[in-house]
């Protein structure tokens, strides 16, 4: 985090103390913020529980804390100076609805870090500004609530699979219209990208949400041709996108950011319809699997310095709060074949070779492994067999299967 955050805010002589005991101790307040440091690619919100979009806490991560130094006369006589060091922090917000708290919680670390950019910020007056701004963003928000909550609730009921979210991308470019926000479209397919810009240079922030669905049959809400379902809370997180641009839109707002607002609608965050998506690579459409990933290759974040995103999660934290998470797991994909030889099963079964009893020999074997991972290690492995034959009289030849092995990367 040092490199960028010693750009952005000029202090690359100053010393960076470790940066998640800084943000506990300055006022006893965590800065509830999640960081997607472009420069490492990493990811570090992702946690996908299924949760009904209306009420849900925040798994939101520690952020870096950004400091900015002013150098003040210590004495007219000794004429010495000294460099004073200040954080730009400010207040979060808990116990209010979920789309209310993504739009806030955006809108507020955007106002405060843009802000600490601009002329008029020294100290005392970074903070006074910021508060009135995000007061100003705050009440525009909430009195747009129930056009926010009506995108949310139109996208739960439209939902859609990644690389394939045309109409949630519509609803998109149809707010971003309505905002007289010029945007760029189809970008990775389906991404939508607008560009707020600010009254004076300093450094470009992302708000970003994201558009796919996943396949949950049976779940209340799914499409019924494609069992796509917002069981994700994507949908809560555009309706917070749109809200945060409506909050921050504001000639009187822009004035004073020293910076760029980039919305970005972003596709394909959920791993899943693997075949369609090897698909689109060999036919060029594409070159890699998910959506950010086709988004950096394609250069779309080499103009945005630092993005924020929030996510839901479960039922098992209260509604209405939000919380810090330290970490994500990362998991690698393996698409399995098994092969052996076809026969017919009633009238010579033995000229076969079951690749199906492979199969489930394979997943008995990492079965017996389960006693010994570590449970501080979080490692999750929970195959699937998406091929289990041809025809129930025929030997299975073919028999393939899809995995995650997820774990704690270090």
């Amino acid at each position: 985090m040092i490199p960028i955050f010693s750009r952005l805010f000029q202090t690359s002589s100053l010393p960076f103390p470790n940066p998640s005991k800084r943000c506990l101790q300055i006022a006893n307040r965590p800065c509830a913020i999640t960081v997607l440091h472009l420069r490492w690619l990493s990811k570090y919100s992702h946690v996908s529980t299924p949760s009904t979009g209306a009420d849900a806490a925040f798994i939101l991560h520690q952020t870096a804390w950004a400091l900015r130094r002013k150098n003040t006369s210590v004495s007219q006589k000794s004429q010495r100076k000294k460099t004073i060091s200040r954080p730009i922090l400010s207040s979060t917000i808990a116990s209010v609805p979920i789309v209310k708290t993504a739009m806030k919680l955006c809108c507020m670390r955007v106002v405060t870090i843009l802000c600490g950019t601009g002329k008029n910020c020294v100290y005392r007056g970074i903070i006074m500004i910021a508060d009135a701004l995000k007061q100003q963003v705050c009440n525009t928000i909430d009195s747009r609530r129930d056009e926010i909550i009506h995108i949310g609730e139109s996208i739960m009921d439209a939902p859609e699979l990644g690389f394939k979210e045309q109409r949630t991308a519509d609803r998109v470019k149809e707010t971003l219209e309505d905002l007289d926000l010029s945007y760029e479209e189809g970008l990775a397919l389906t991404g939508v990208k607008a560009v707020l810009r600010g009254a004076k240079p300093g450094p470009t922030i992302a708000l970003m949400g994201e558009l796919d669905a996943l396949q949950v049959p049976g779940h209340p809400r799914a499409d019924p041709k494609t069992q796509a379902a917002h069981a994700c809370g994507h949908n809560a997180q555009i309706a917070g996108l749109m809200g945060a641009a409506m909050g921050l839109v504001q000639p009187e707002i822009t004035e004073h950011l020293a910076g760029n607002i980039v919305f970005f609608a972003v596709p394909a965050e959920e791993y899943v319809e693997i075949n369609y998506r090897i698909g689109l690579i060999k036919s060029g459409q594409t070159t890699f699997l998910t959506g950010k990933q086709e988004l950096v290759q394609l250069g779309q974040f080499d103009d945005i310095d630092m993005a924020i995103m929030i996510h839901t999660t479960g039922p098992d934290v209260s509604a209405g709060s939000m919380g810090l998470s330290p970490s994500s797991n990362g998991f690698v994909a393996k698409n399995i074949r098994f092969l052996g030889k076809a026969s017919h099963a009633g009238g010579s079964p033995e000229k076969g070779v079951n690749a199906l009893y492979a199969a489930q020999l394979s997943l008995s074997a990492i079965n017996a492994q389960r006693e010994t991972f570590r449970d501080e290690d979080c490692v999750r492995v929970h195959p699937i067999i998406t091929k289990g034959g041809d025809l129930v009289n025929i030997i299975p030849a073919e028999v393939t299967m899809e995995t995650y092995v997820r774990a704690k990367t270090a």
